[in-house]
C-alpha cells in the first residue's frame, strides 16, 4: 500500500533530482505472501533512483520522510517489528510506502539471535493506518494473480454520530485501482495494486 511518488516528465529528468528509494531488506528475512523479487529484480527496476538497501538495524537509525522519498518493502506481509516506530514516524511525516504482496503490516517479525521469529497474524499494526480487515480473494481469472488481499479500510479517525459505533466521518484519504481483476461477469472482482494517500496531500 503506498502513494508513489511523483516522476518527472522526461523533459524535465535532466533537471529533476533524482527521488531516494529505501529499501528494507535483510538476507533470510521470511517472506510471507509476497512476489519472490529478488535484490537484482529491484535494483533494476529502479535504475532512475537513488536506491538504498537497509537492515532492520539501518531502517531504524535512517529512515526519514525528509532523506527517503519512498519506503518500499517486498517481504509481504512480513515486516520487521523493532522498526515499526520510526515506520509509524515516517508515515506520519508524510512519507510514501509501496508493500510487494500480502497484507501490510499484518505478520510482525522479530529477530532472535541469528534468526527470524514470525509473530502470528494480527490487525494491531496496520489498523493505525486505516486498514481495518483484509479478505483473500482466491481464483482471481488473472494469470499473473494468484492471490489477491483485498483490505477493508476505515477513511476517517472520527464519527459523525460520536454516540454510534461504526457511524461514517469527514474523509481524510482518497484511494483508487490501479489494477483490477475482472472474472465471471461485468464488473471488477479485486483490485491487485491500489494507491492511496492523506487527502490534504491529494495535489502533491
Amino acid at each position: 500500500m503506498s502513494a508513489l511518488p511523483r516522476i518527472a516528465p522526461a523533459s524535465q529528468a535532466s533537471q529533476a533530482p533524482s527521488r531516494s528509494v529505501v529499501v528494507f531488506w535483510e538476507p533470510g528475512f521470511p517472506e510471507i505472501q509476497g512476489l519472490k523479487i529478488t535484490r537484482d529484480i529491484l535494483q533494476q527496476s529502479l535504475a532512475s533512483f537513488t536506491v538504498h538497501f537497509l537492515s532492520e538495524q539501518e531502517l531504524i537509525a535512517r529512515l526519514n520522510s525528509d532523506r527517503f522519498d519512498l519506503f518500499i518493502n517486498p517481504f509481504g506481509s512480513a515486516f520487521p517489528k523493532r522498526a515499526w516506530p520510526e515506520l509509524l514516524k515516517y508515515l506520519r511525516g508524510d512519507g510514501n510506502w509501496l508493500n510487494l504482496g500480502g497484507v501490510p503490516l499484518s505478520r510482525p517479525v522479530v529477530r532472535n539471535a541469528t534468526t527470524w521469529r514470525t509473530e502470528p497474524h494480527q490487525t494491531t499494526y496496520h489498523k493505525r493506518l486505516g486498514i481495518t480487515q483484509s479478505f483473500p480473494v482466491k481464483n482471481t481469472g488473472d494469470p499473473t494473480t494468484e492471490e489477491v488481499y483485498e483490505l477493508y479500510v476505515r477513511m476517517s479517525s472520527t464519527n459523525t454520530e460520536p454516540d454510534e459505533a461504526g457511524s461514517d466521518g469527514p474523509r481524510e484519504a482518497y484511494l483508487y485501482p490501479l489494477k483490477a481483476v475482472v472474472y465471471g461477469g461485468p464488473g471488477p472482482k479485486a483490485a491487485s495494486v491500489i494507491f492511496t494517500g492523506s487527502k490534504n496531500r491529494r495535489d502533491s
